[in-house]
């Protein structure tokens, strides 16, 4: 009922918005734009999740649930795989710096002991 209210308010709105003229609907063009901007940058989190809710949706009405779990389990497993290169280079520069800083002592000790 209110979604039918809500339509049929819109649609005199809009009626009411071409019989205006140019340039009053201009006007009214851009408010509409700065409220609809000022809407979005509030409600941020909550419109990316209602998205994201439409498109599981959308993937599991044309494909099906079980896709969608299996795309959902390749996902995780690329994040998890992506998290695991980034731990490995980590380590892998901090044993780099410890042989470097081990190399310099070394070094450092050779010319002290020539001197």
């Amino acid at each position: 009922m209110l979604r039918q209210k809500a339509r049929e308010r819109m649609a005199r709105n809009r009626r009411l918005l071409k019989q205006m003229p140019k340039e009053d609907q201009e006007e009214a063009r851009e408010r509409a734009r700065e409220v609809q901007a000022r809407y979005r940058k509030r409600n941020r989190l909550e419109l990316a999740q209602a998205q994201s809710c439409r498109r599981m949706e959308a993937f599991i009405e044309k494909y099906g649930q079980e896709a969608w779990d299996t795309k959902v389990e390749s996902r995780w497993n690329k994040i998890k795989a992506r998290a695991d290169q980034v731990r490995r280079a980590r380590k892998q520069a901090q044993g780099s710096t410890k042989r470097a800083a081990q190399a310099r002592e070394k070094a450092a000790r050779r010319a002290k002991g020539q001197s």
